[in-house]
């Protein structure tokens, strides 16, 4: 949903559109006066049509003033603009024998008609140069002898006079010849062709629609290309809500719609939207995650992968999850949390206890976590800050209109990925070193540098070739920033949604609370072990409830690459983009689905994370289910034993603050404002 929206976002987008117009405009001018100089012309000209109205409307007129202003300067020649064209008029009989006598390939190139060579080919003679052109007119030359000239003019005064024997068809020479010169450019006469082209879209496209759509519940009619787009725009919530009840209420389990030139398939029911996980194939569905993530990202992303390929790089990127790694881990993120949490309580204290939202500090919370986790000894300080830097233009390019022209920010965004591409990559390069030398893992890089030194001398021991995939530096170099980008911001509204669950329901506070300090106590100076993490059982229970309650992406968009038969009765067409809901699936089977009870996961009896297994789809399900979800648990669990123990809070509800907004995760509307408050004597250090 979050990359569907971004793509959507034509708010977001108009800023940049007006600007890129603003600077094409700009330059357009620029480069008419430089070209321009002292010569008569207009002082402005018209963007890209310039003074081609002029010219249709009263072409002797345009012409007659062309002359008169070449004659007025003196110099015998004067300039203008036409359809994107730097042109000069001459009048002066000289300057015109020297443009005629100069066409070569270092100066002049005669083109006759605008479209000559599409219509005549390359072999025109008067596209012809040099010693080519010389040798093809010696011998046209025979054709025009006196004697070849006396053949000819028995035969035109034969038609001649044939014609005149003839009644004139129309006297009105002066249509005739308007028709010939500017039929071209009549937009009258387009007019009508153009609003008939216009309506076979419309009509083509309502039938498409139609036809595709069968019996499905969705808008009877759509708006041409646009579609749904700005109800989505204007209410997310509300409009993916209306998507939701269609589905309910029809009984099928999804819905139709159309969104910017795509037919659209909206799944609610759980057991539909596992059948598309199951299904990413080459003959079936393709996860895109983002609708130009591959001009993002690149092609090597783990998501486009299928197959073995993908299998493979799962099975090697697994020995990055494992327990002694997430114990590796743990350390860094409390240190990392630790430092963060001190701040945000020197920012309140010095702000008098003001509510603050903490959205953003969890975003940079997260991304210093992430740059540590993954790739730690090997990010300077100035590193660190130049990645710090270029993510944030990548997020801003993410939310972009994708238009890929310099200084743009989706330019931008493509720009900061290979820069950050290419620092991961020289991580990996030196963790690769280290780790042949015999180091011990301190990242995740080096967990996954440690097996991949290991199958890499393995495959060279036996002759064979090196592991796709993991060989490239480059390539492994992408992978980690697809790590680091998938732990960002569904990270992000995990935290601020846990605060905000914790603050409405103290009960659960208490008891997450009491579990913590009966584990471990800030005044011990040590970080939380990774034995004591595993037994923060109701802990972790009410993390995966705030990722059940709130899956961070609610909707994980696919393509079907084939005709797929969802039902019995309805068969997918290929090329639609097909949206199943993590989110509605987290309301289905659940005991009391709308209420936030940690209970579920953490009750033998209940046991509903067995009995509902395939309605927690918020890690997604199948071949391409979220490799690094018990990393992000974890996570969660750390800040909220941590968060608890060293913090009190208590969150500023206003009305409507817990409605979600998409951004592009869904979050709490206000950002989540708290008050924050150091509950402990001291914070620990370690």
């Amino acid at each position: 949903m979050a990359a569907v929206v971004d793509f959507l976002d034509l708010r977001a987008a108009a800023p940049f559109v007006v600007a890129a117009l603003a600077f094409y405009f700009l330059v357009e001018q620029l480069s008419y006066h430089r070209k321009k100089g002292p010569l008569p012309g207009p002082p402005l000209v018209v963007p890209f049509v310039g003074s081609v109205a002029h010219m249709i409307r009263d072409p002797t007129g345009f012409w007659d003033a062309q002359a008169a202003r070449a004659r007025k300067s003196g110099a015998g020649l004067a300039a203008n603009f036409l359809i994107g064209r730097f042109v000069v008029f001459i009048r002066d009989s000289e300057l015109s024998h020297r443009v005629f006598a100069n066409v070569r390939p270092d100066a002049f190139h005669l083109i006759g008609h605008p479209f000559g060579k599409k219509l005549f080919g390359d072999h025109n003679l008067i596209y012809m140069f040099g010693e080519d052109h010389k040798d093809l007119r010696r011998r046209i030359a025979p054709n025009f002898t006196p004697r070849a000239l006396s053949t000819y003019a028995a035969i035109q005064q034969r038609v001649i006079l044939s014609h005149l024997r003839r009644t004139p068809r129309t006297s009105r020479t002066g249509e005739m010849v308007d028709s010939l010169l500017y039929g071209l450019l009549d937009l009258r006469m387009a007019a009508p062709l153009l609003a008939a082209a216009v309506a076979l879209y419309i009509l083509v496209e309502q039938l498409s629609y139609h036809r595709k759509k069968g019996s499905l519940p969705g808008p009877p009619l759509v708006v041409p290309f646009i579609g749904s787009a700005t109800h989505m725009i204007r209410d997310p919530t509300g409009f993916w809500e209306m998507q939701a009840a269609r589905a309910r209420k029809s009984g099928v389990g999804f819905t139709a719609d159309f969104l910017v030139g795509k037919f659209t398939i909206f799944i609610r029911d759980s057991e539909l939207s596992n059948r598309v996980f199951a299904n990413v194939r080459p003959d079936a569905f393709f996860v895109i995650g983002h609708p130009f993530g591959k001009k993002l990202f690149g092609d090597h992303n783990l998501i486009y992968l299928f197959g073995d390929d993908h299998k493979d790089l799962r099975r090697r990127m697994a020995t990055n999850f494992t327990p002694r790694a997430l114990s590796t881990y743990a350390a860094i993120q409390q240190r990392v949390i630790l430092s963060h949490l001190r701040r945000w309580l020197d920012r309140s204290a010095a702000n008098g206890g003001k509510a603050e939202p903490i959205r953003v500090p969890c975003r940079d919370m997260n991304l210093e976590t992430s740059q540590t986790v993954f790739a730690g000894p090997y990010l300077t300080e100035e590193a660190r800050e130049r990645f710090k830097s270029d993510y944030n233009l990548f997020n801003v390019g993410l939310l972009a209109f994708p238009v890929d022209l310099p200084g743009l920010a989706f330019r931008r965004a493509r720009q900061a990925v290979a820069r950050l591409v290419r620092m991961l990559r020289d991580c990996a390069r030196e963790s690769k070193a280290r780790m042949h030398a015999g180091g011990e893992p301190e990242c995740l890089v080096d967990y996954w540098m440690q097996e991949t030194v290991r199958e890499i001398d393995e495959a060279k021991a036996a002759g064979l070739p090196p592991p796709a995939h993991i060989s490239d530096d480059e390539e492994i170099g992408g992978f980690l920033f697809d790590f680091l980008f998938a732990a960002q911001d569904a990270s992000t509204s995990s935290l601020c949604w846990a605060v905000s669950a914790l603050d409405s329901h103290p009960d659960v506070l208490a008891r997450v609370r009491a579990e913590v300090a009966s584990l471990w106590s800030p005044d011990s100076g040590e970080p939380i072990t990774a034995d004591k993490i595993a037994e923060m059982k109701y802990t972790k229970a009410v993390a995966r409830e705030v990722v059940r309650h709130r899956p961070p992406a609610t909707l994980m968009p696919h393509i079907a690459l084939q005709d797929f038969q969802l039902t019995e009765s309805y068969t997918i067409p290929k090329g639609t983009l097909v949206l199943p809901s993590m989110y509605e699936s987290s309301f289905q089977g659940f005991h009391d689905p709308d209420a936030f009870d940690p209970e579920r996961f953490f009750s033998e009896e209940r046991r509903e994370d067995v009995v509902y297994k395939r309605n927690f789809l918020a890690f997604g399900a199948g071949p391409h289910q979220c490799v690094g979800q018990r990393y992000a648990l974890n996570h969660l669990v750390i800040f909220m034993a941590l968060f608890v123990s060293l913090v009190d809070f208590r969150r500023e509800r206003t009305e409507g603050c817990d409605v979600p907004v998409y951004m592009p995760t869904i979050v709490p509307r206000d950002g989540c404002v708290v008050y924050l408050k150091q509950r402990c004597a001291n914070l620990p250090s370690f």
